[in-house]
């Protein structure tokens, strides 16, 4: 069978038949990805809604865990077409994947904030706060300087039902993405050597 990373009609490096492929992996590997995603929030939303508020640590378990499965699924891709892609052709089809696991990313936090439970924004607000309230109290404030920090902030917790916000959280997502694509793909490109040798 001919490998698709050598037939290049259009000059640019790439065969469709690679394009195909890849794009169709980073569409399958980015499904894969949001549904990890949202099944780790799943889960840590079913033990306890505020489990991520009261044990802070767990935001970063949720970020290894991405990271080890988005370059498990980057190596993947490019394992599928044959292990070579340059750095524009990589840097597109992580893209792809990222968007995919933002886009049902964000379908699930729409779901559980407007329809399975209307009043998780303003239990994470609550928590958010009391937590701020008790961190602040241990280290000695009180006082009209603890109310004076606390309604600051009040200002830096975002109502995660309001349109608004879910919005901005996807355009950042969006840019955070694309900043991970390019890193992404400079680290795990692979130009396909110039000349090859035969055992």
């Amino acid at each position: 069978m001919e490998n698709p990373t050598i037939s290049d009609p259009f000059g640019d490096g790439v065969s469709p038949e690679s394009k195909k492929i890849a794009r169709d992996n980073a569409l399958k590997f980015g499904l894969y990805l949001g549904i990890i995603s949202v099944c780790i929030s799943l889960i840590f939303y079913l033990i306890d809604p505020l489990l991520v508020v009261k044990v802070s640590a767990l935001g970063y378990v949720i970020i290894l865990i991405s990271i080890l499965a988005s370059v498990y699924f980057t190596l993947e891709i490019r394992k599928a077409i044959g292990g070579f892609w340059n750095f524009k052709f990589a840097f597109s089809s992580i893209f792809i994947m990222f968007l995919v696991s933002i886009l049902i990313s964000q379908v699930y936090q729409v779901v559980l904030v407007k329809v399975i439970d209307k009043d998780y924004s303003q239990k994470i607000i609550d928590a958010s706060l009391e937590k701020a309230r008790r961190d602040m109290a241990a280290k000695g404030i009180t006082g009209e300087t603890l109310d004076k920090q606390m309604e600051m902030v009040k200002g830096f917790i975002p109502d995660m039902a309001s349109t608004k916000t879910l919005l901005l959280g996807f355009l950042f997502s969006v840019v955070f993405a694309t900043i991970g694509s390019l890193i992404y793909a400079a680290i795990f490109k692979k130009d396909k050597p110039v000349f090859s040798t035969s055992a």
